[in-house]
C-alpha cells in the first residue's frame, strides 16, 4: 500500500471519528536494506534448489548459495525479512509503529494483539495521545547510529564466541532502528496509556522491556512533520 499523506483533522479528538493523519506501511524498506536482502536471499535458496535439481553442477551451484549467504550478512540484508513489516500510523486518535499492516483497520478500541514478544518484528505497539509526551524527527546521523547500535535494538543478533552461554537477549519493546535509516521517529509515551504486545510465557533467553522511547525510521521526513503540524495534539508535543 502506498504511503498515505497527511490529511487535516477535525478539532476534537474526543467527538470526531478517527481520522488518518500519516501513514508508512514499509518505513524500513531503504534500497540498501531491500536490494541485498532480496538478492542474498534468491541466490541462497536458488543456488540451492538448483543444485538440488541439476546435480552434476551441484558444486558450483552450493558456491552460489554461498555466496548470497555472504552478500546476505556483509551488508545487513538479512535484516529485510526483520524489518519488512516496519511502518508507522499517525490518527488523530493514536500513534501506532510495528507492524502496523498487520493491524484490523475496523478495530478502533483495542490495541495490537500480533504474537508474542519473541516475535517483535510481527507485533505493533500503540499509544492514545493523551499519553504521548514528544514527538521528535531525528535526522543526525550520529544520533542514528547510536540508536542503531543500542544492544536492545530489534536486530539480527551476533552468534555466541568460544563455546560460553548465550546470554540473555535485552529487547526494548518498541525500539525499531533497521540498518541504512536516514531519519528516525522518536516517541516519548506513558507506559500506563501504551499498549504494548502480551508479554510470552516462556522467554527464549531474552529480557522483554515495556520502554518508554519508542523509535522507528522514516523515509518521508517532511511529510510527516507537515502531517504532526497538521494537527495541534501532535504540534503541542512536537519536538523540531
Amino acid at each position: 500500500m502506498a504511503d498515505t499523506p497527511a490529511q487535516r483533522p477535525g478539532t476534537s479528538i474526543d467527538t470526531e471519528p478517527e481520522t488518518l493523519l500519516y501513514e508508512e506501511r514499509r518505513s524500513a524498506q531503504r534500497w540498501p536494506l531491500v536490494v541485498p536482502g532480496l538478492l542474498g536471499a534468491v541466490l541462497i535458496v536458488g543456488g540451492l534448489v538448483l543444485a538440488f535439481t541439476f546435480r552434476a553442477q551441484a558444486f558450483v551451484l552450493v558456491w552460489v548459495s554461498f555466496a548470497g549467504l555472504v552478500v546476505w550478512l556483509t551488508t545487513n540484508g538479512n535484516e529485510y525479512f526483520l524489518h519488512r513489516r516496519t511502518g508507522i500510523r499517525i490518527s488523530t486518535k493514536r500513534v501506532v509503529i510495528g507492524a502496523v499492516a498487520r493491524l484490523d483497520d475496523r478495530d478502533s478500541t483495542e490495541g495490537p494483539s500480533l504474537g508474542t514478544v519473541t516475535r517483535l518484528a510481527r507485533c505493533a505497539f500503540s499509544c492514545d495521545w493523551e499519553g504521548v509526551q514528544s514527538v521528535t524527527i531525528v535526522t543526525d546521523p550520529h544520533a542514528i547510529a547510536a540508536m542503531r547500535q543500542d544492544p536492545a535494538n530489534l536486530k539480527t543478533q551476533p552468534p555466541r564466541r568460544g563455546g560460553k552461554p548465550k546470554a540473555a537477549v535485552m529487547h526494548k519493546m518498541g525500539l525499531l532502528v533497521p540498518p541504512h535509516a536516514k531519519a528516525l521517529l522518536v516517541i516519548h509515551v506513558d507506559k500506563s496509556v501504551a499498549r504494548f504486545p502480551e508479554q510470552p510465557a516462556r522467554k527464549f533467553g531474552g529480557v522483554y522491556l515495556t520502554w518508554p522511547i519508542w523509535v522507528v525510521p522514516t523515509r518521508h521526513p517532511e511529510e510527516l512533520r507537515r502531517a504532526l503540524a497538521s494537527f495541534p495534539p501532535a504540534a503541542s508535543v512536537n519536538q523540531p
